[in-house]
C-alpha cells in the first residue's frame, strides 16, 4: 500500500530528473549570448530589478514588451479559468461524470502535445509568430465563446420524428457532441498557437540583457491569472454557467486590439 501511495511521487520524481538531464544536454545559449557577453565584460549590461520590471508593465503598458505580457496573461487567464469551470458544464449539460471526464482531458492533451510538436514549426515559418497568434487567439475565443452555446437535445425522440427517422433517437442524442468536440478542439489549437508565439515574440523585442528578467516577468502575470481568473470565473459560473465561457472568449478577442501593430515589432526585433 506504502508503495502504492508513493509510486506517483517517484515517477514525477523521475520526470523532473530526466527534464533536468536533457535541458543540460540540449539547451544552449541564444544566438545573442556573444552580445550579451561581451555587454557585460564592458559593463554596459545591467539588468533591471524584477519590482522595476513589473511596474513598468504596468505603467508602461503601450510598450511592446508590457503588451506582449499582457496578452500572454489574459490569454492564459481566461484559458485557465474556463478550463476550471469545463468539467462543471459537461457535468451539469451532458452528464460527464468522474469515471468519463478523462477521456476529455485527453482529447484536449492529445492535440496540444500534436500541434505543437507537428504543426507550430511549419506554420510559424509560413505565417510568422505575429500572424499565427492572431490566429490562436481567433481559435481560442472560437472554442471558449461556442461552448456557452451548446446544449443537449432534451427529446431526441421528437427530433428524430421530426426528420423523418433518418437517425435512430440515440443518434440524434449524439448529434450535439460533435459540435462540442469541434469547440473543445479549438482550445488547444489556440492555445498551442498563441503562447509559444508571443513568448517569442517577447524574447525579440527586449534587449538580451533584459531577456532572462521579462520571461520571469511573463510569467509572474501569468501565474497571477492563473490563480485570480478561476476565483472570479467560478463567481460568474454560480450565477450563470455559461458567462465565464462568454466573458473568456471576450476577453482573448479584446487581446488582438492590445496586440496591434505586432508585425512590426517581428520585424524591428528582428
Amino acid at each position: 500500500m506504502g508503495l502504492h501511495r508513493t509510486a506517483p511521487g517517484l515517477v514525477a520524481a523521475g520526470l523532473c530528473l530526466l527534464n533536468i538531464l536533457f535541458a543540460w544536454k540540449y539547451l544552449v545559449e541564444p544566438r545573442g549570448a556573444d552580445d550579451l557577453a561581451r555587454a557585460r565584460a564592458t559593463g554596459h549590461a545591467q539588468p533591471g530589478r524584477s519590482r522595476q520590471a513589473v511596474a513598468r508593465v504596468v505603467t508602461h503598458s503601450t510598450e511592446p514588451p508590457s503588451r506582449l505580457i499582457w496578452i500572454y496573461a489574459i490569454a492564459m487567464g481566461a484559458f485557465q479559468g474556463v478550463n476550471s469551470m469545463l468539467a462543471l458544464l459537461l457535468a451539469e449539460r451532458f452528464g460527464v461524470t468522474e469515471k468519463t471526464i478523462g477521456y476529455f482531458y485527453a482529447y484536449i492533451g492529445v492535440i496540444s502535445v500534436v500541434t505543437r510538436a507537428g504543426a507550430l514549426g511549419p506554420l510559424v515559418d509560413r505565417f510568422g509568430e505575429a500572424r499565427l497568434s492572431r490566429y490562436g487567439s481567433l481559435l481560442l475565443a472560437a472554442g471558449l465563446g461556442s461552448l456557452a452555446f451548446i446544449y443537449p437535445i432534451r427529446d431526441p425522440a421528437a427530433v428524430a420524428a421530426m426528420i423523418g427517422g433518418v437517425l435512430p433517437p440515440r443518434g440524434v442524442a449524439l448529434l450535439p457532441f460533435l459540435p462540442l468536440a469541434l469547440a473543445v478542439a479549438l482550445i488547444p489549437l489556440g492555445t498551442a498557437f498563441t503562447f509559444p508565439c508571443v513568448t517569442a515574440l517577447l524574447s525579440r523585442v527586449i534587449p538580451p540583457q533584459e531577456r532572462g528578467l521579462y520571461m520571469g516577468v511573463q510569467q509572474t502575470f501569468g501565474g497571477m491569472a492563473r490563480v485570480l481568473f478561476p476565483i472570479g470565473f467560478g463567481f460568474a459560473y454560480d450565477r450563470v454557467s455559461g458567462a465565464p465561457f462568454v466573458v473568456g472568449a471576450m476577453l482573448v478577442l479584446g487581446t488582438l486590439w492590445i496586440g496591434s501593430g505586432m508585425e512590426g515589432w517581428a520585424k524591428e526585433g528582428a
